[in-house]
This record gives C-alpha cells, structure tokens and sequence, in this order.
C-alpha cells in the first residue's frame, strides 16, 4: 500500500513493513523520512530504542511432547493464566513457556527511556504469543514486533525494519551472530536456558525445580540506565541528533576491566587459539591488557585455558607465587556478558 496515495503496489515499489500495517510497503526516501521524523520525536521525549530478542534472552520455551521424564511434571502443574505469572503452558500449539526471573520489572524501567522493540527468528504467530505473555496490557510494545517473517535474508536480523536511526538504537540478543551488520549497537546477554536441551550435558532448571538469578537482567538495566544517563545529560552543548549510543557504549564496556593486565595460559592447538583469540578480543573489548609474557611488575591475572595440559603447571604456580588473580576462561566470558568484573574467586583453576 502506498503511504501517499493509498493504492497497492507491487514488492518492487517498496519495502514491506506488515508488522506496523499489514500490506504497508514503503519506498527507501519515506524510510529514511520515518525513521528521522520517529528519532527527533524520541529524542524530545528523551527516549531512545531498545530491539529485545525473545528466545533465550527474555524467554524460553519447548514443546510439551518434548519435554524429558524430569520435566514431565510441569505437564500437571498450576500454570499461570491471568498475565502475571512466568510459567505459561499453550494449548496451541502444545508449548511450556518459562519468562526470565526478573522481566516484568526489566521491561517496566526500561520503557520510561526506551521505545521498545521485540525482534525474533520466530513466526509472526509465535512472537505475538510470546509478546501477549509478556506485556498482556499492551503497554510496552504495541505493533512493534518484528519476525521472521518481516525479513527478506532469513538468516540475519536488521535494523533495517526498526523506525529509528541506528545511533540511538540499543540492541539486547543472545546471540551476536544473528547482527553481523550491527554489532557495535548490540548488548550480548547471558542465554536463558530453564528446559533441558540435547546438547547441554548438565542438567537444566527445570529437572532441578530451580531457577536461574536476577542477575542478567539487573546488569542490563544498570546498563541501560547508565547510557540514557550519559545520552541525554552529558555534555548538552551537542545535540542528540549529534550523540551516538554506539559510541557510549564502547566508552561504559572499556571501563569493565580497566586496570587489568592479563596472561593467557595453556594455549596448544590451533583450535585453542582461535578461541583464545575471540577472549583476547572480547578481554580488550571490556578495557584490559592483553600481553604474551608472564610479567611480574604489570601481570594482575592469569587466565588459564586447560584444566589437564602440563604446560599451563608453570604459570599456575608462578600465579600463586606473585599472588597473582588466577581464573579460568569463563571469567571472561561472564565478564562480558554482563558487562561488569565478576568475582575472580567464583572461577578457580582446577587441575585435573
């Protein structure tokens, strides 16, 4: 349908947007148009946009006929029904539905400074499931969920579809892979799994009748405040069509480890290194020196990478020696996830 005129068009003319109106397609100059005119109307509100994924970052979910002898019991349990719960059974199709502990309060904040989208890889009919569940009043997302099947490449996530420019968008997703194009606005947050998975060799939430902490979420409104903070009240001789959230971004991330000088130790194949490279990366990413030789003066952490190699003995030992911080990997991992130095005792080194 044409914005000016009304009339159908064909696919060629436009860009489809059935997600706001269905049949709509607009032509590239009115995108550009909406997405400034929807900007400068935000930035008056001091708001900007934040694009939530569903599954594994506010959500999990599996089909009942799926579900393992331990999980069997969630089949007979009282479920929610009124909207306020975080465990959902659906009848159609068959499906438990388990929200992140913590989400009614994560999207209530959140929607005081941000316009809130929701993005998945799932069906248009699965994502407005999933939204019903999580905003059952209608007061956070409105029209603005975004699916698979909005998108022309099925294997990628844009903000191509999103009514606003890309310097006052934050993205919030479990998987960085799926923004190839956007990675500088994206937020990687800790997967949710509460369902027991084939590849997941321990055992889930659910099997255990626990769950996982508020921690996730809590990091990422901190987060998320701390750069509305900074977008809006900083340096206010610059406009905000002149302010980047990217920009910010990277500023609040390289403050994470800011002062830690680390050695990575244990790495043998090329395999390893490879991953140990994407470690190196991230630990930089968050602020910290990265250096290839054992450093008494400068070192403040080992990072061992193996639990069983002989090689890694020596800079263990030498580690305990100069009371240096000894962890392991996932000290990283878990510090980039959440955007905040985790405690180093909470990821010890054991040799097997």
């Amino acid at each position: 349908m044409c914005t000016k005129c009304g009339q159908f068009v064909d696919d060629w003319h436009g860009v489809a947007f059935e997600y706001v109106q269905e049949g709509l397609m607009l032509t590239r100059d009115e995108i550009t148009r909406l997405k400034d005119t929807n900007t400068k109307k935000l930035f008056d509100e001091k708001k900007l946009q934040l694009v939530i994924d569903l599954d594994h970052t506010l959500l999990h979910s599996k089909s009942v006929e799926k579900l393992t002898p331990k999980e069997k019991y969630l089949e007979n349990i009282q479920t929610d029904s009124g909207g306020g719960g975080l465990l959902y059974k659906l009848e159609t199709p068959e499906r438990m539905v388990k929200l992140r502990p913590f989400v009614r309060n994560f999207l209530k904040e959140p929607s005081t400074m941000f316009e809130l989208y929701i993005f998945t890889m799932g069906s248009e009919f699965y994502a407005k499931q999933m939204a019903q569940l999580l905003d059952h009043q209608g007061n956070y997302f409105e029209n603005r969920v975004i699916s698979k099947d909005d998108l022309i490449d099925k294997g990628k996530k844009t903000l191509d579809l999103v009514l606003g420019q890309e310097s006052g968008i934050i993205i919030l997703d479990d998987d960085e892979n799926v923004w190839p194009d956007h990675k500088e606005n994206l937020i990687t947050i800790f997967p949710y799994l509460y369902f027991s998975e084939e590849k997941r060799k321990r055992k889930s939430y659910s099997e255990m009748k626990k769950d996982a902490s508020n921690g996730a979420l809590v990091f990422t409104i901190k987060f998320l405040r701390g750069i509305h903070g900074m977008f809006f009240n900083r340096n206010k001789s610059i406009l905000p069509c002149n302010r980047d959230v990217r920009i910010l971004m990277r500023i609040l991330q390289s403050k994470v480890l800011k002062g830690c000088v680390i050695f990575f130790s244990g790495v043998d194949d090329d395999d390893e290194c490879k991953e140990c490279s994407d470690f190196v990366v991230k630990a930089k990413e968050l602020g910290a020196e990265c250096i290839d030789t054992l450093d008494s003066s400068s070192v403040t952490h080992v990072v061992s990478w193996t639990k069983t190699k002989a090689k890694a003995t020596e800079d263990i030992g030498w580690a305990k020696k100069e009371k240096k911080f000894l962890v392991n990997q996932r000290w990283v991992y878990f510090s980039y996830l959440l955007w905040n130095r985790e405690d180093e005792y909470r990821f010890p080194v054991v040799l097997k």
